[in-house]
Protein backbone atom coordinates (compact mmCIF):
# COMPACT_ATOMS: atom_id res chain seq x y z
CA UNK A 1 0.00 0.00 0.00
CA UNK A 2 1.37 3.28 -1.26
CA UNK A 3 0.14 5.22 1.73
CA UNK A 4 2.71 8.33 1.71
CA UNK A 5 4.47 10.44 -0.96
CA UNK A 6 7.48 12.90 -0.99
CA UNK A 7 7.28 16.41 -2.42
CA UNK A 8 9.24 16.75 -5.76
CA UNK A 9 12.73 17.86 -5.18
CA UNK A 10 13.07 16.64 -1.57
CA UNK A 11 16.41 14.78 -2.75
CA UNK A 12 17.75 18.59 -2.91
CA UNK A 13 16.20 19.22 0.57
CA UNK A 14 18.18 16.29 2.13
CA UNK A 15 21.32 17.15 0.38
CA UNK A 16 20.96 21.00 1.85
CA UNK A 17 20.26 19.67 5.17
CA UNK A 18 23.71 17.07 4.79
CA UNK A 19 25.61 20.19 3.90
CA UNK A 20 24.94 21.96 7.24
CA UNK A 21 25.34 18.37 9.06
CA UNK A 22 28.67 17.97 7.59
CA UNK A 23 29.86 21.39 7.72
CA UNK A 24 28.76 21.46 11.79
CA UNK A 25 30.59 17.82 12.60
CA UNK A 26 33.70 19.19 10.64
CA UNK A 27 33.33 22.51 12.92
CA UNK A 28 32.48 24.77 10.72
CA UNK A 29 28.94 25.52 11.72
CA UNK A 30 28.11 26.52 15.34
CA UNK A 31 25.24 24.34 17.17
CA UNK A 32 22.83 26.85 17.66
CA UNK A 33 22.71 27.11 13.99
CA UNK A 34 22.49 23.63 13.51
CA UNK A 35 19.81 23.16 15.85
CA UNK A 36 17.82 25.46 13.59
CA UNK A 37 18.26 22.91 10.77
CA UNK A 38 17.74 19.90 13.08
CA UNK A 39 14.46 21.04 14.77
CA UNK A 40 12.91 21.99 11.12
CA UNK A 41 13.45 18.03 10.30
CA UNK A 42 12.28 16.57 13.66
CA UNK A 43 15.81 16.36 14.71
CA UNK A 44 16.15 17.13 18.70
CA UNK A 45 19.39 16.07 21.36
CA UNK A 46 18.51 14.32 23.66
CA UNK A 47 19.92 14.31 27.26
CA UNK A 48 22.13 11.65 26.35
CA UNK A 49 25.50 13.80 25.31
CA UNK A 50 25.98 13.32 21.61
CA UNK A 51 22.43 11.19 20.59
CA UNK A 52 19.43 12.41 19.19
CA UNK A 53 15.94 11.95 18.66
CA UNK A 54 14.39 12.10 15.04
CA UNK A 55 10.53 12.36 14.41
CA UNK A 56 9.03 10.95 11.77
CA UNK A 57 5.51 11.85 10.14
CA UNK A 58 2.76 9.18 9.67
CA UNK A 59 -0.49 10.49 9.09
CA UNK A 60 -3.52 9.52 11.54
CA UNK A 61 -0.62 7.16 12.54
CA UNK A 62 -1.65 4.99 9.56
CA UNK A 63 0.81 2.43 8.86
CA UNK A 64 1.35 -1.05 7.50
CA UNK A 65 2.77 -4.20 8.41
CA UNK A 66 5.57 -3.60 5.63
CA UNK A 67 6.53 -0.37 6.81
CA UNK A 68 6.65 -1.06 10.64
CA UNK A 69 9.03 -3.86 9.55
CA UNK A 70 11.08 -1.19 7.42
CA UNK A 71 10.80 1.29 10.55
CA UNK A 72 12.28 -1.54 12.79
CA UNK A 73 14.98 -2.34 10.83
CA UNK A 74 15.82 1.68 10.69
CA UNK A 75 15.68 1.43 14.69
CA UNK A 76 17.72 -1.40 15.27
CA UNK A 77 20.50 -0.19 13.10
CA UNK A 78 20.49 3.76 14.10
CA UNK A 79 18.79 4.04 17.06
CA UNK A 80 17.90 2.44 20.37
CA UNK A 81 16.12 -0.53 18.83
CA UNK A 82 12.36 0.32 19.28
CA UNK A 83 10.12 3.53 18.22
CA UNK A 84 8.20 5.53 20.61
CA UNK A 85 4.70 6.39 19.58
CA UNK A 86 3.76 9.95 20.54
CA UNK A 87 0.71 11.74 21.53
CA UNK A 88 0.44 12.77 17.59
CA UNK A 89 0.18 9.50 16.43
CA UNK A 90 3.48 9.91 14.54
CA UNK A 91 7.00 7.98 15.35
CA UNK A 92 10.37 8.96 17.40
CA UNK A 93 13.88 7.00 16.85
CA UNK A 94 15.67 7.46 20.07
CA UNK A 95 19.72 7.49 20.41
CA UNK A 96 20.88 8.50 17.13
CA UNK A 97 24.56 9.50 16.22
CA UNK A 98 24.70 12.51 14.76
CA UNK A 99 27.35 10.93 12.20
CA UNK A 100 24.07 8.52 11.04
CA UNK A 101 21.63 11.88 10.96
CA UNK A 102 22.28 12.47 6.88
CA UNK A 103 22.00 8.56 6.09
CA UNK A 104 18.81 8.28 7.96
CA UNK A 105 17.19 11.21 6.09
CA UNK A 106 17.84 9.09 2.72
CA UNK A 107 16.80 5.88 4.42
CA UNK A 108 13.26 7.35 5.72
CA UNK A 109 12.97 9.25 2.13
CA UNK A 110 13.44 5.87 0.33
CA UNK A 111 10.42 4.84 1.94
CA UNK A 112 8.54 8.04 1.36
CA UNK A 113 8.66 9.05 4.56
CA UNK A 114 9.25 12.74 5.20
CA UNK A 115 10.56 14.65 8.06
CA UNK A 116 11.03 17.85 6.95
CA UNK A 117 8.18 19.74 8.71
CA UNK A 118 7.98 17.10 11.42
CA UNK A 119 9.35 19.85 13.83
CA UNK A 120 10.03 23.37 14.50
CA UNK A 121 7.86 26.30 13.13
CA UNK A 122 6.05 24.36 10.80
CA UNK A 123 2.51 22.38 10.36
CA UNK A 124 3.07 19.14 12.31
CA UNK A 125 1.71 15.79 11.98
CA UNK A 126 -1.98 15.73 11.05
CA UNK A 127 -4.00 13.69 13.31
CA UNK A 128 -7.11 11.88 12.42
CA UNK A 129 -9.35 9.89 14.38
CA UNK A 130 -7.78 6.38 14.38
CA UNK A 131 -11.84 4.99 14.57
CA UNK A 132 -12.50 6.97 11.27
CA UNK A 133 -14.07 4.58 9.02
CA UNK A 134 -15.13 1.82 11.09
CA UNK A 135 -17.14 3.76 14.15
CA UNK A 136 -20.89 3.43 14.54
CA UNK A 137 -20.95 7.77 14.94
CA UNK A 138 -19.24 8.31 11.61
CA UNK A 139 -20.58 10.99 9.42
CA UNK A 140 -17.99 9.75 7.18
CA UNK A 141 -14.57 8.35 6.74
CA UNK A 142 -11.92 11.04 7.47
CA UNK A 143 -8.92 9.07 6.61
CA UNK A 144 -8.47 9.21 3.47
CA UNK A 145 -8.76 13.51 3.45
CA UNK A 146 -6.53 13.86 6.56
CA UNK A 147 -3.71 11.51 4.26
CA UNK A 148 -3.79 13.20 1.07
CA UNK A 149 -3.78 16.35 2.71
CA UNK A 150 -0.62 15.53 4.74
CA UNK A 151 0.56 14.48 1.46
CA UNK A 152 0.02 18.04 -0.55
CA UNK A 153 1.18 19.60 2.48
CA UNK A 154 4.82 19.56 1.88
CA UNK A 155 4.21 21.15 -1.98
CA UNK A 156 3.88 24.69 -0.17
CA UNK A 157 6.77 26.38 1.49
CA UNK A 158 4.50 28.36 3.72
CA UNK A 159 4.06 25.24 5.58
CA UNK A 160 7.55 25.30 7.30
CA UNK A 161 7.91 28.98 7.71
CA UNK A 162 5.59 29.89 10.02
CA UNK A 163 5.82 31.98 13.32
CA UNK A 164 5.31 28.52 15.35
CA UNK A 165 4.02 25.29 15.43
CA UNK A 166 0.40 24.97 13.75
CA UNK A 167 -1.71 21.77 14.68
CA UNK A 168 -4.50 20.36 12.12
CA UNK A 169 -6.71 17.61 13.58
CA UNK A 170 -9.65 15.50 11.22
CA UNK A 171 -12.69 13.97 13.41
CA UNK A 172 -15.19 11.82 11.85
CA UNK A 173 -17.54 12.77 14.29
CA UNK A 174 -18.69 15.22 17.46
CA UNK A 175 -17.17 12.72 19.70
CA UNK A 176 -13.57 14.54 18.38
CA UNK A 177 -11.52 11.68 18.87
CA UNK A 178 -9.04 13.51 17.01
CA UNK A 179 -8.73 16.40 19.14
CA UNK A 180 -9.85 19.27 16.80
CA UNK A 181 -11.03 21.22 19.73
CA UNK A 182 -7.58 21.52 20.67
CA UNK A 183 -6.27 22.28 17.50
CA UNK A 184 -5.00 25.24 15.43
CA UNK A 185 -6.90 23.74 12.58
CA UNK A 186 -9.74 21.50 14.01
CA UNK A 187 -11.63 19.79 11.09
CA UNK A 188 -15.09 17.53 12.15
CA UNK A 189 -17.00 15.99 9.68
CA UNK A 190 -20.89 17.01 8.98
CA UNK A 191 -22.90 17.03 5.82
CA UNK A 192 -25.13 19.61 4.48
CA UNK A 193 -27.67 18.41 2.17
CA UNK A 194 -25.77 15.04 1.19
CA UNK A 195 -22.21 16.75 0.70
CA UNK A 196 -19.40 15.91 3.07
CA UNK A 197 -17.67 18.65 4.80
CA UNK A 198 -15.78 20.05 7.78
CA UNK A 199 -17.12 22.19 10.77
CA UNK A 200 -13.99 24.24 10.99
CA UNK A 201 -12.75 24.68 14.82
CA UNK A 202 -9.70 26.76 15.71
CA UNK A 203 -8.24 28.46 18.96
CA UNK A 204 -6.95 25.71 21.26
CA UNK A 205 -3.53 24.57 22.50
CA UNK A 206 -1.47 23.07 24.66
CA UNK A 207 1.07 24.09 26.63
CA UNK A 208 2.08 26.81 29.35
CA UNK A 209 -1.38 28.76 28.77
CA UNK A 210 -3.48 26.06 27.53
CA UNK A 211 -6.95 26.78 25.95
CA UNK A 212 -9.64 25.11 24.06
CA UNK A 213 -10.85 26.30 20.79
CA UNK A 214 -14.54 27.11 19.03
CA UNK A 215 -16.39 27.04 15.99
CA UNK A 216 -15.64 29.59 13.38
CA UNK A 217 -17.17 27.85 10.41
CA UNK A 218 -20.30 25.42 10.42
CA UNK A 219 -19.48 24.51 7.01
CA UNK A 220 -16.44 23.97 4.60
CA UNK A 221 -16.66 21.42 1.37
CA UNK A 222 -14.59 18.23 2.14
CA UNK A 223 -12.59 18.95 -1.06
CA UNK A 224 -11.38 22.46 0.23
CA UNK A 225 -9.21 21.38 3.46
CA UNK A 226 -6.01 22.39 1.63
CA UNK A 227 -7.72 25.72 0.99
CA UNK A 228 -8.23 26.31 4.61
CA UNK A 229 -5.38 24.83 5.83
CA UNK A 230 -3.18 27.40 2.81
CA UNK A 231 -5.22 30.41 4.32
CA UNK A 232 -4.87 29.84 7.88
CA UNK A 233 -1.57 29.58 7.33
CA UNK A 234 -0.91 32.63 5.42
CA UNK A 235 -2.63 34.78 8.38
CA UNK A 236 -0.39 33.05 10.58
CA UNK A 237 2.61 33.60 8.94
CA UNK A 238 1.70 37.23 7.83
CA UNK A 239 0.07 38.49 11.30
CA UNK A 240 2.16 36.34 13.70
CA UNK A 241 5.49 37.46 13.49
CA UNK A 242 7.56 40.04 15.84
CA UNK A 243 6.01 38.82 19.16
CA UNK A 244 8.20 36.53 22.00
CA UNK A 245 8.28 33.22 21.16
CA UNK A 246 5.74 32.26 23.85
CA UNK A 247 2.80 34.17 22.39
CA UNK A 248 3.87 33.21 19.29
CA UNK A 249 1.10 30.04 18.49
CA UNK A 250 -2.37 30.72 16.81
CA UNK A 251 -4.52 30.99 19.71
CA UNK A 252 -2.78 34.16 21.31
CA UNK A 253 -2.80 35.82 17.67
CA UNK A 254 -6.75 35.51 17.88
CA UNK A 255 -6.68 37.02 21.14
CA UNK A 256 -4.46 40.29 19.86
CA UNK A 257 -6.66 40.49 16.72
CA UNK A 258 -9.88 40.13 17.79
CA UNK A 259 -12.15 36.67 16.43
CA UNK A 260 -13.66 38.93 14.55
CA UNK A 261 -10.67 40.90 12.71
CA UNK A 262 -9.08 37.41 12.54
CA UNK A 263 -12.75 36.35 10.59
CA UNK A 264 -12.94 38.46 7.95
CA UNK A 265 -8.83 38.50 6.86
CA UNK A 266 -9.87 34.76 6.78
CA UNK A 267 -12.39 35.16 4.42
CA UNK A 268 -10.83 36.94 1.98
CA UNK A 269 -7.94 34.46 1.73
CA UNK A 270 -10.11 31.58 1.48
CA UNK A 271 -12.16 33.50 -1.22
CA UNK A 272 -9.03 34.41 -3.15
CA UNK A 273 -7.32 30.80 -2.84
CA UNK A 274 -10.88 28.78 -3.82
CA UNK A 275 -10.59 30.07 -7.46
CA UNK A 276 -7.37 27.60 -7.81
CA UNK A 277 -8.84 24.30 -9.09
CA UNK A 278 -5.73 22.72 -8.07
CA UNK A 279 -5.84 23.26 -4.28
CA UNK A 280 -9.02 20.69 -4.38
CA UNK A 281 -8.16 17.37 -2.40
CA UNK A 282 -9.08 14.39 -4.28
CA UNK A 283 -8.65 11.64 -2.17
CA UNK A 284 -7.92 7.65 -2.79
CA UNK A 285 -10.46 5.50 -0.83
CA UNK A 286 -8.21 3.54 1.49
CA UNK A 287 -11.33 0.73 2.16
CA UNK A 288 -12.41 -1.39 5.08
CA UNK A 289 -12.49 -4.81 4.89
CA UNK A 290 -15.87 -6.55 4.26
CA UNK A 291 -18.90 -7.35 6.26
CA UNK A 292 -18.22 -11.00 6.90
CA UNK A 293 -20.71 -13.93 8.74
CA UNK A 294 -19.76 -15.30 12.10
CA UNK A 295 -21.33 -15.48 15.40
CA UNK A 296 -20.44 -12.63 18.18
CA UNK A 297 -16.99 -13.33 20.17
CA UNK A 298 -17.64 -12.75 23.98
CA UNK A 299 -14.31 -13.05 26.34
CA UNK A 300 -15.51 -11.40 29.67
CA UNK A 301 -12.83 -8.56 30.55
CA UNK A 302 -10.66 -8.35 27.79
CA UNK A 303 -13.34 -8.36 25.30
CA UNK A 304 -15.36 -5.38 26.82
CA UNK A 305 -11.92 -3.32 27.79
CA UNK A 306 -9.99 -3.82 24.56
CA UNK A 307 -12.14 -4.73 21.92
CA UNK A 308 -15.06 -2.96 19.93
CA UNK A 309 -17.09 -3.90 17.45
CA UNK A 310 -17.04 -2.14 14.33
CA UNK A 311 -20.09 -0.96 11.57
CA UNK A 312 -18.68 -3.56 9.53
CA UNK A 313 -20.81 -6.49 10.56
CA UNK A 314 -18.15 -9.49 11.41
CA UNK A 315 -15.64 -7.00 12.07
CA UNK A 316 -13.47 -5.29 15.09
CA UNK A 317 -10.59 -3.27 16.55
CA UNK A 318 -7.96 -4.66 18.64
CA UNK A 319 -6.49 -2.36 21.01
CA UNK A 320 -3.26 -3.89 21.97
CA UNK A 321 -1.81 -1.86 25.02
CA UNK A 322 1.78 -0.43 25.15
CA UNK A 323 3.87 0.92 28.00
CA UNK A 324 5.39 4.33 27.61
CA UNK A 325 4.04 4.45 23.97
CA UNK A 326 7.28 1.39 23.15
CA UNK A 327 7.21 -0.80 20.53
CA UNK A 328 10.50 -3.18 20.55
CA UNK A 329 11.27 -5.56 17.82
CA UNK A 330 9.45 -8.89 19.10
CA UNK A 331 6.09 -6.84 19.51
CA UNK A 332 6.48 -5.57 15.99
CA UNK A 333 7.34 -9.18 14.24
CA UNK A 334 4.24 -10.55 16.10
CA UNK A 335 2.13 -7.65 14.92
CA UNK A 336 3.53 -8.48 11.38
CA UNK A 337 3.37 -11.87 11.67
CA UNK A 338 -0.51 -11.75 12.51
CA UNK A 339 -1.02 -9.14 9.97
CA UNK A 340 0.63 -11.79 7.31
CA UNK A 341 -1.68 -14.56 8.68
CA UNK A 342 -4.87 -11.83 8.38
CA UNK A 343 -4.06 -9.76 5.69
CA UNK A 344 -6.65 -7.71 5.71
CA UNK A 345 -5.78 -6.10 8.82
CA UNK A 346 -5.31 -2.28 9.25
CA UNK A 347 -2.90 -0.97 11.55
CA UNK A 348 -3.16 2.37 13.10
CA UNK A 349 -0.97 4.43 16.19
CA UNK A 350 -3.23 6.36 18.29
CA UNK A 351 -3.26 9.92 20.05
CA UNK A 352 -2.84 7.05 23.36
CA UNK A 353 0.51 5.85 22.24
CA UNK A 354 -1.00 2.18 21.44
CA UNK A 355 -1.50 -0.16 18.61
CA UNK A 356 -4.67 -0.29 16.96
CA UNK A 357 -5.54 -3.71 14.46
CA UNK A 358 -8.48 -2.95 12.42
CA UNK A 359 -10.81 -4.74 10.82
CA UNK A 360 -10.15 -8.50 12.46
CA UNK A 361 -12.49 -11.04 12.24
CA UNK A 362 -14.28 -13.12 14.67
CA UNK A 363 -12.46 -16.19 13.54
CA UNK A 364 -8.97 -14.02 14.06
CA UNK A 365 -10.08 -12.41 17.61
CA UNK A 366 -8.65 -15.71 20.00
CA UNK A 367 -4.85 -15.15 17.74
CA UNK A 368 -5.46 -11.39 18.32
CA UNK A 369 -5.99 -11.87 22.27
CA UNK A 370 -2.82 -14.18 22.34
CA UNK A 371 -0.94 -11.75 20.61
CA UNK A 372 -2.26 -9.21 22.69
CA UNK A 373 -1.16 -11.03 25.83
CA UNK A 374 2.26 -11.72 24.47
CA UNK A 375 3.23 -8.50 23.78
CA UNK A 376 2.16 -6.22 26.89
CA UNK A 377 1.20 -6.90 30.22
CA UNK A 378 -0.78 -4.43 30.07
CA UNK A 379 -3.55 -6.62 28.18
CA UNK A 380 -4.75 -8.51 31.58
CA UNK A 381 -5.05 -4.92 33.58
CA UNK A 382 -8.10 -2.03 33.55
CA UNK A 383 -8.30 -0.66 30.11
CA UNK A 384 -7.45 2.81 31.44
CA UNK A 385 -3.92 2.37 32.07
CA UNK A 386 -3.03 1.46 29.12
CA UNK A 387 -4.56 5.08 27.72
CA UNK A 388 -2.64 6.96 29.83
CA UNK A 389 -1.05 9.31 27.88
CA UNK A 390 2.56 10.57 28.28
CA UNK A 391 5.54 11.91 26.97
CA UNK A 392 9.57 11.02 26.82
CA UNK A 393 10.25 13.20 29.87
CA UNK A 394 13.62 12.85 31.44
CA UNK A 395 14.52 10.00 29.64
CA UNK A 396 15.09 11.37 26.73
CA UNK A 397 14.02 15.16 26.16
CA UNK A 398 16.07 18.00 27.08
CA UNK A 399 13.17 20.40 28.27
CA UNK A 400 12.12 17.86 30.61
CA UNK A 401 12.21 18.39 34.23
CA UNK A 402 10.90 14.98 35.34
CA UNK A 403 10.52 11.19 35.21
CA UNK A 404 7.43 10.59 32.98
CA UNK A 405 8.22 6.74 32.67
CA UNK A 406 8.95 6.60 36.20
CA UNK A 407 5.41 8.31 37.40
CA UNK A 408 3.52 6.31 34.83
CA UNK A 409 5.48 2.86 36.50
CA UNK A 410 4.37 3.87 39.53
CA UNK A 411 0.65 4.11 38.86
CA UNK A 412 -0.04 1.58 36.83
CA UNK A 413 1.97 -0.65 39.57
CA UNK A 414 -0.28 1.25 42.05
CA UNK A 415 -3.50 0.66 40.14
CA UNK A 416 -3.20 -2.75 38.98
CA UNK A 417 -2.21 -4.24 42.35
CA UNK A 418 -5.51 -2.80 44.17
CA UNK A 419 -8.72 -5.34 43.51
CA UNK A 420 -11.17 -2.30 44.69
CA UNK A 421 -10.05 -0.51 40.79
CA UNK A 422 -10.44 -3.48 38.73
CA UNK A 423 -13.74 -2.34 37.52
CA UNK A 424 -12.92 1.52 37.17
CA UNK A 425 -13.18 2.44 33.74
CA UNK A 426 -13.12 5.61 31.40
CA UNK A 427 -10.56 7.51 33.59
CA UNK A 428 -8.04 9.81 31.43
CA UNK A 429 -4.55 10.34 32.76
CA UNK A 430 -2.34 12.31 31.53
CA UNK A 431 1.51 12.92 32.49
CA UNK A 432 4.10 15.73 30.93
CA UNK A 433 7.62 16.13 32.21
CA UNK A 434 7.55 19.65 31.80
CA UNK A 435 5.01 22.62 31.09
CA UNK A 436 4.06 21.95 27.84
CA UNK A 437 1.80 19.81 28.31
CA UNK A 438 3.05 16.80 25.95
CA UNK A 439 1.03 14.24 27.72
CA UNK A 440 -2.13 16.21 27.41
CA UNK A 441 -1.82 17.06 30.90
CA UNK A 442 -4.67 19.88 30.79
CA UNK A 443 -6.95 18.04 29.12
CA UNK A 444 -7.16 14.94 31.72
CA UNK A 445 -9.14 13.71 34.87
CA UNK A 446 -5.94 13.77 36.39
CA UNK A 447 -2.89 15.35 34.84
CA UNK A 448 0.44 15.70 36.23
CA UNK A 449 2.92 18.48 35.03
CA UNK A 450 6.61 17.35 35.73
CA UNK A 451 8.81 20.20 37.94
CA UNK A 452 12.24 20.10 39.66
CA UNK A 453 11.90 19.84 43.18
CA UNK A 454 13.74 18.80 46.47
CA UNK A 455 13.20 16.31 48.61
CA UNK A 456 13.19 16.21 52.70
CA UNK A 457 16.64 15.47 52.82
CA UNK A 458 17.31 18.99 50.31
CA UNK A 459 18.57 16.62 47.64
CA UNK A 460 17.12 17.15 44.17
CA UNK A 461 13.59 14.54 43.06
CA UNK A 462 11.02 15.14 40.88
CA UNK A 463 7.60 16.44 41.67
CA UNK A 464 4.71 17.21 39.63
CA UNK A 465 1.75 19.73 39.28
CA UNK A 466 -1.74 18.32 39.93
CA UNK A 467 -4.55 19.10 37.24
CA UNK A 468 -8.08 17.94 37.67
CA UNK A 469 -11.04 17.94 35.53
CA UNK A 470 -9.72 18.60 32.07
CA UNK A 471 -11.52 17.99 28.77
CA UNK A 472 -12.63 19.19 25.18
CA UNK A 473 -15.09 21.15 27.51
CA UNK A 474 -12.39 22.83 29.27
CA UNK A 475 -8.50 23.31 30.64
CA UNK A 476 -8.18 21.34 33.88
CA UNK A 477 -7.95 23.32 37.24
CA UNK A 478 -4.28 23.18 39.06
CA UNK A 479 -4.78 22.16 42.60
CA UNK A 480 -1.35 21.81 44.04
CA UNK A 481 1.69 19.79 43.81
CA UNK A 482 2.93 16.50 45.20
CA UNK A 483 6.59 14.68 44.96
CA UNK A 484 6.48 11.92 42.18
CA UNK A 485 6.75 9.21 45.00
CA UNK A 486 3.58 10.91 46.59
CA UNK A 487 1.35 10.55 43.45
CA UNK A 488 0.84 6.44 42.79
CA UNK A 489 -0.81 6.38 46.11
CA UNK A 490 -2.20 9.69 45.97
CA UNK A 491 -4.27 8.55 42.67
CA UNK A 492 -5.34 5.21 43.99
CA UNK A 493 -7.39 6.80 46.90
CA UNK A 494 -8.80 9.79 44.65
CA UNK A 495 -10.20 6.81 42.09
CA UNK A 496 -11.65 4.50 45.26
CA UNK A 497 -13.52 7.79 46.10
CA UNK A 498 -14.36 8.17 42.72
CA UNK A 499 -15.71 4.24 42.80
CA UNK A 500 -17.26 4.84 46.00
CA UNK A 501 -19.26 7.79 44.71
CA UNK A 502 -21.36 6.07 42.04
CA UNK A 503 -21.06 8.52 39.86
CA UNK A 504 -21.14 7.93 36.20
CA UNK A 505 -18.37 9.47 35.39
CA UNK A 506 -15.38 11.09 36.65
CA UNK A 507 -16.32 14.72 35.49
CA UNK A 508 -20.04 14.45 37.59
CA UNK A 509 -17.57 12.61 40.63
CA UNK A 510 -15.87 16.07 40.57
CA UNK A 511 -18.90 18.20 40.35
CA UNK A 512 -20.05 16.43 43.25
CA UNK A 513 -17.86 16.50 46.37
CA UNK A 514 -14.94 15.15 44.54
CA UNK A 515 -12.54 18.02 43.52
CA UNK A 516 -12.90 19.15 47.24
CA UNK A 517 -11.69 15.19 48.21
CA UNK A 518 -8.48 15.43 46.17
CA UNK A 519 -7.47 18.55 47.35
CA UNK A 520 -7.89 17.17 50.85
CA UNK A 521 -6.36 14.15 50.02
CA UNK A 522 -3.28 16.33 48.63
CA UNK A 523 -2.49 17.80 51.54
CA UNK A 524 -2.34 14.00 53.55
CA UNK A 525 0.15 13.05 50.83
CA UNK A 526 2.27 17.01 51.01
Amino acid sequence: MNLYRLPEGYEKVIDGFEAVLNSWLNGGTDMDEFRKTCSAFGIYEQKQQGTFMQRIRLAGGIIDSALLGSLMRLADEYAGGFLHITTRQNVQLHGVAPENLGKLQRRLANLSLLTKTAGGNCVRNVLIDPLSGVSDDDVFDVSPYGLELSNRLPEYPVFAALPRKFKIALSSSQEDRALCSIADLGLIAVKRRGRRGFAVYTGGGLGAKSMTGGRLMDFIPASDILIASLAFSELFAEYGQGVPRSQARLRFLIERMGRDEFYKILKGKLKRLSRDKSLKIKPKALGCARETRGGDFRDSEWTEQFVSAQRQAGRYTVKLPLFFGQIYADTAAQVISFCKKYPKTEIRFTQTQNILLRDVGTAALDDAKELAFAVSSLAGANGFLSDIKTCVGADFCRLSAASSSGLLKGIIDAAAADEELSSVGDVRIGISGCVNGCGHTALADLGFGGKAGRDESGERADWFRIFIGGSLKGIGVEIGELPALNIPAFTVDVLKKYKASGAVSFADFLADGGRSAAEALLKEYL
